[in-house]
């Protein structure tokens, strides 16, 4: 297999952990840092990257904001791992460096959101970018993980021809790479997944106690009722129902569920904290709940492009009640589990 250079943006968790298998496949790999990245990019120079606390792969160059040429130049493929409301400026800043023809590979998960639209990523990328090769990634695979080289499956959205092309740069024996052509259902399941991960955190924070016993019951109702309503809407909005039961939809949600921030955002809500105040607390210790971003952004979007998918999404309705108008988390899950129809949307 010939080696390719590929560009990594964003030095966060998820970029910086991407960087170790398409490293080890050879390829020329350039971890750029963006402007609010500076401080993780010093300390990955220096040693260990601080949030995956480990090095990085020898062979990886970690580049600063301001060496945004050097990341680009002559790339053949291009991939972008920043936070949702860093895609667009992310994504403007680095056109210029870049070939019309160039593959771009999104991690990111989540909408482009501005003044006056939501819409999903690769649509972003469309209007703004013009036609190009195109590839998204989704599915349950946690950074640190990725990184200490656990094994770990994702799926691969994207043409049948590029798919195969992006799978040989990044695939290894560790890092298994399923291939589907359904970018719109893998796209917008990777954002709605982060919002349902929510509920099911209130669910874990609403029954905590300080006996330490686990309780189940609602998080698997929550957890069953959050595929089919997601499944729903994948397919009133132009994609295939069958993404969702697989690792972008079943396998994210349940490492979220247990694990992820979104989770964590939830059960501070669950236990009586104030929405807002949960957000501004996990952010101030550097988490970004990205599902209460996501919340809002596909409230706004569906309500612009598809009003009646809301009429099946009674546990985004009920979260938007949760974390806009106080309504009690007890009462809204409860309410909410006890009126969702059974397969809705088949």
């Amino acid at each position: 297999m010939s080696s390719s250079s590929v560009a990594i943006l964003g030095a966060g968790s998820m970029g910086a952990a991407f960087s170790f298998p398409v490293a080890e496949n050879g390829n020329d790999v350039r971890l750029w840092g963006t402007w609010l990245d500076d401080e993780i990019v010093d300390q990955a120079r220096k040693g260990d990257h601080p949030k995956l606390r480990c090095p990085l792969p020898a062979s990886v160059r970690v580049l600063s904001h301001d060496e945004i040429g050097f990341a680009l130049d002559r790339i053949d493929v291009l991939c972008i791992a920043t936070s949702s409301d860093g895609f667009m400026p992310v994504l403007e800043y680095a056109l210029p460096h870049v070939r019309d023809d160039t593959p771009i590979i999104v991690l990111t998960k989540g909408f482009a959101v501005s003044e006056d639209r939501v819409e999903s990523l690769r649509s972003a990328t469309l209007r703004f970018a013009g036609p190009r090769p195109y590839g998204v990634l989704g599915g349950p695979v946690k950074a640190a993980e990725l990184a200490r080289r656990i094994p770990s499956a994702t799926v691969l959205g994207a043409s049948h021809e590029l798919g195969c092309t992006l799978k040989s740069v990044i695939e290894t024996d560790y890092y298994v790479v399923e291939t589907n052509s359904d970018i719109v259902g893998l796209e917008v399941t990777a954002a709605l997944k982060n919002v349902y991960a929510i509920a099911l955190g209130i669910a874990d924070g609403l029954y905590a106690d300080s006996t330490g016993d686990e309780y189940h019951n609602l998080p698997a109702a929550i957890f069953a009722h959050s595929l089919e309503e997601i499944a729903a809407i994948v397919a009133a909005v132009g994609g295939e129902r069958a993404t969702v039961f697989g690792l972008a939809g079943v396998g994210d949600l349940h490492v979220t569920a247990r694990s992820g921030k979104n989770r964590e955002f939830g059960e501070l809500i669950g236990r009586g904290v104030p929405a807002n105040v949960a957000y501004r607390e996990m952010l101030r210790h550097g988490k970004q709940a990205e599902g209460y971003l996501a919340l809002r952004a596909a409230l706004r979007w569906m309500r612009a492009s598809y009003p009646n998918v809301l009429g099946f999404a009674p546990i985004m309705r009920t979260l938007e009640a949760i974390t806009t108008s106080n309504t009690d988390p007890a009462m809204g899950l409860t309410s909410m589990l006890s009126g969702v129809p059974a397969r809705r949307g088949r």
